[in-house]
């Protein structure tokens, strides 16, 4: 009767330590589950910043192209003004039509240009 005993208490014990490893990776699992979950929520919110972030990038893009063909359109206005207004104005490759302005002197205008252009610089002394 006392083996019988030692055996039903060695198998409760048995039953017992395979029970708590059981409960233990059960909550491993749980904790896995968990981490993927989180993990699953940041990759979803990191794709909703891309999205909204290539958005704003493609609106700045068309943005800058926008203003690029305006100043290529002022550019191209402010060259054919000066070839039509001061045609003794040779504007050298690379030099734009607002340096020729800013710098009547240097460009070779004719003489009303540089005599309105140092009236303005001894004004703004």
């Amino acid at each position: 009767m006392q083996a019988a005993q030692t055996e039903l208490n060695k198998a409760a014990e048995d039953f017992r330590r395979l029970h708590a490893e059981r409960q233990e990776l059960l909550q491993q699992w749980e904790d896995v589950l968990a981490a993927i979950a989180k993990r699953d929520a940041a990759i979803l919110e990191a794709g909703g910043d891309f999205a909204s972030k290539k958005a704003e990038l493609s609106m700045l893009k068309a943005e800058l192209d926008a203003l690029a063909a305006v100043l290529q359109q002022e550019e191209d206005t402010g060259a054919r003004w000066l070839r039509q207004h001061c045609p003794g104005l040779a504007l050298l490759p690379g030099v734009s039509a607002g340096v020729a302005l800013c710098c009547p002197l240097a460009a070779g205008l004719p003489g009303w240009w540089s005599k309105l252009w140092e009236r303005v610089q001894i004004r703004k002394k």
